[in-house]
């Protein structure tokens, strides 16, 4: 959840249009509950298109989001299982 979070919150900084995580009283992002971990995010207003041209709308967003996170480097570093990349062909197996 961490990765996410941090993700978010460079978002965020850059006003790309994501949900904000909300920060708690303790200036922390996650809490639990009942053992589990939760974050709080913002509403963001919107609704649901049958327009087909949308997808050119979604392209240049998608596009902005590779431009802002491309060299970004995550504080909290993701494991991903060796086998979930091998699977993906992101390591030789």
């Amino acid at each position: 959840m961490r990765f996410e979070i941090d993700l978010l919150r460079f978002l965020v900084k850059k006003r790309y249009p994501c949900p904000a995580p909300i920060q708690r009283r303790d200036n922390s992002f996650i809490g639990t509950y009942k053992n589990k971990p939760y974050a709080v995010f913002n509403y963001l207003e919107g609704k649901h298109s049958e327009d087909k041209d949308n997808y050119k709308l979604v392209a240049a967003i998608i596009g902005r989001l590779h431009t802002l996170t491309t060299g970004q480097m995550p504080v909290h570093l993701v494991l991903i299982p060796l086998t979930i990349l091998t699977i993906f062909g992101l390591l030789q197996s």
